[in-house]
């Protein structure tokens, strides 16, 4: 069983993209084809991942990273959890 699907915290990244060719985007695709997830899926993962890292940020870089969360929702027609 996925530490995903017991509900772990993960964190997503790349290191170097110069090195490793492939930008963050491209992991969260690699991760989502991996773990069999729908774009929901992946954006949910993503936003319970940034509540995690945002723990320790002021109050204005939280509404700041968290309104661009609302806006790509939005636009991409997917919701907040």
């Amino acid at each position: 069983m996925h530490y995903y699907e017991k509900k772990h915290p993960i964190l997503i990244s790349t290191d170097d993209r110069a090195m490793m060719r492939c930008s963050l985007s491209d992991e969260y695709v690699r991760a989502g084809w991996a773990l069999n997830l729908n774009p929901q899926e992946i954006f949910n993962f993503s936003y319970t991942t940034t509540k995690y890292i945002c723990k320790n940020l002021t109050a204005n870089e939280k509404l700041h990273i968290f309104n661009q969360f609302h806006k790509f929702a939005k636009a991409q027609s997917l919701t907040l959890k």
